[in-house]
């Protein structure tokens, strides 16, 4: 297990992408702080053989996956696109067992 460090890019007024890439299994990305954030989309796509859940917390050591607006939980096995329904402190991708390379978009708006 690695820990993943996001790369932060300014994407225009207002909204940044952060990136966590080359996530294999069992990898876990450092966390994000976005509670200054109103709204959190996330893109995951690469070569899975496993899912990646997205997580967060709200300043504990506890990581719960977040789900979307529909309330399904955000864990992917395929390239997918999906918003992020909660207001949390953290979050961070937490890739399982199988996982060959994958990279985690999260674009952020305020």
């Amino acid at each position: 297990m690695a820990t993943r460090y996001p790369t932060v890019t300014q994407l225009g007024p207002g909204t940044l992408r952060v990136r966590w890439s080359g996530l294999l299994a069992t990898d876990v990305g450092d966390p994000f702080a976005c509670h200054q954030f109103k709204g959190k989309t996330v893109h995951m796509y690469g070569t899975f053989g496993g899912s990646v859940a997205l997580q967060g917390n709200n300043g504990g050591t506890t990581w719960i996956t977040v789900t979307d607006p529909q309330g399904n939980p955000i864990s992917m096995a395929a390239e997918a696109i999906e918003e992020v329904l909660e207001a949390i402190s953290e979050i961070r991708p937490s890739a399982g067992a199988g996982v060959g390379n994958v990279t985690v978009d999260l674009v952020v708006r305020w």
